[in-house]
């Protein structure tokens, strides 16, 4: 079992690693289309206009937890107006994407 020291040291090596790739670990310049009240209210409304194609949200929040599948991971995410699951496939999102999130 690890430490709280390697937790930690772990935590760092993550953060140079995505610095190292260009990545800004804390961007400002995001703004989200919906929060995901808003969005689970739409689903619920219009649950047959749902498609592959789309809509398309944008949303901002706290990511609560990855659980990863092979080639998909369900993710959580949380923001002031409620919680989501979504399903994240690696052929749709390419595999740079998709390595980030198994970091």
């Amino acid at each position: 079992m690890d430490t709280i020291s390697d937790v930690i040291q772990k935590r760092y090596a993550k953060i140079e690693t995505l610095k190292r790739s260009g990545i800004s670990l804390y961007p400002n310049d995001f703004r989200a289309s919906h929060t995901i009240g808003e969005i689970q209210a739409a689903i619920q409304s219009a649950a047959e206009a749902l498609s592959e194609h789309g809509p398309f949200f944008e949303i901002a929040g706290r990511l609560m937890a990855v659980n990863h599948f092979g080639k998909a991971a369900f993710v959580r995410v949380r923001d002031r107006s409620g919680q989501l699951q979504a399903y994240v496939r690696k052929d749709r999102i390419g595999e740079a994407a998709f390595a980030l999130s198994n970091n």
